[in-house]
């Protein structure tokens, strides 16, 4: 079931236009926000993180950082700055102020947590430095693992058979890797009636499902076993009849807010293995240089909500 607390966060968190960074901040975590308003374009914001750099505000750009200035123009009325501390506490600024943000002296909220929390997630699944050729690991197909006996995805983030991909209840193709044991494999997907959908014979890891019925509520299991071992038990394969179940997204998807915000924040969730689906929106995306870190990240298995720098997850 799906933590309560997770989802009342994400629902504020998601449905919150600040997640869509156009700007790259140089503080974190932010300690404010402008409210939204219809004229929040007037708005200007003096960066103290980048030499009192001038931006507008928008809807997609209203965080603040301390030492940040906000200058409101005379022909508004008024706007509200909000503070991601317990409370919150609250600043009104009238047309012509200035006012200069300062840093939380009180403590953080829960959602304040859970924001800085999923922003230094983020931070880790962006990131190359700590290895050069990683991005370069999400552009090649499935390494040569002939040596490992159990076949496994790092999508599954190590749990077993008996754990479920959960995957959003839409059309497209399901994009699917998997390590170890010996090629040729046996894919094989079921209905809950034990009908066989999918039967495919596949010479190396990867393959695409395209032929699923993506209602909510509808259960397939998965099967992957080396066609030179006919078993499929926990010692050899990660996929004896595992469960891909459709349902609806944990939190509703802003086609206007950033999209790997959203996916780092679909990966917060302690409860369900969304790394499938996550797996799957990123390929559907145009490439840039955060989709393929992100994907090399998942594909290597090395960042982690469970991580104890982060602690998303107990």
């Amino acid at each position: 079931m799906l933590n309560k607390t997770f989802l009342a966060l994400v629902l504020i968190f998601c449905l919150d236009s600040s997640l869509s960074i156009t700007h790259a901040l140089n503080c974190l975590p932010t300690v404010a926000e402008i409210d939204k308003l219809e004229a929040i374009g007037e708005v200007s914001i003096l960066r103290a993180s980048q030499n009192r750099r001038h931006e507008w505000a928008g809807q997609n750009n209203r965080r603040l950082c301390p030492g940040d200035e906000v200058i409101v123009p005379k022909n508004l009325p008024q706007i509200t700055i909000t503070y991601h501390s317990e409370g919150p506490y609250q600043k009104t600024l009238k047309g012509g102020e200035t006012y200069i943000v300062t840093a939380l002296d009180e403590p953080c909220g829960a959602l304040c947590k859970f924001k800085e929390k999923v922003a230094k997630l983020w931070a880790k699944l962006r990131n190359t430095e700590s290895s050069p050729e990683l991005v370069g690991v999400s552009e090649r197909g499935s390494d040569s693992t002939a040596h490992i006996p159990h076949i496994f995805t790092p999508l599954a983030n190590g749990a077993g058979s008996i754990e479920p991909f959960y995957l959003f209840a839409h059309d497209g193709a399901i994009p699917l890797f998997w390590k170890g044991s010996k090629p040729p494999y046996k894919l094989t997907v079921k209905d809950t009636k034990g009908k066989v959908v999918v039967q495919k014979r596949l010479c190396s890891g990867e393959f695409s499902f395209t032929s699923l019925a993506p209602e909510p509520g509808l259960e397939y299991s998965l099967t992957i076993q080396s066609t030179k071992d006919e078993t499929c038990e926990k010692n050899n394969s990660k996929f004896c009849e595992k469960k891909l179940i459709f349902t609806v997204p944990p939190f509703p998807f802003d086609s206007q807010a950033d999209q790997f915000m959203q996916l780092t924040t679909l990966l917060a969730d302690c409860q369900k293995n969304w790394r499938l689906e996550i797996w799957r929106q990123l390929s559907a995306i145009p490439d840039s240089k955060d989709k393929k870190a992100f994907m090399a990240h998942l594909r290597a298995d090395d960042v982690s909500p469970y991580d104890r720098d982060i602690q998303l997850c107990p």
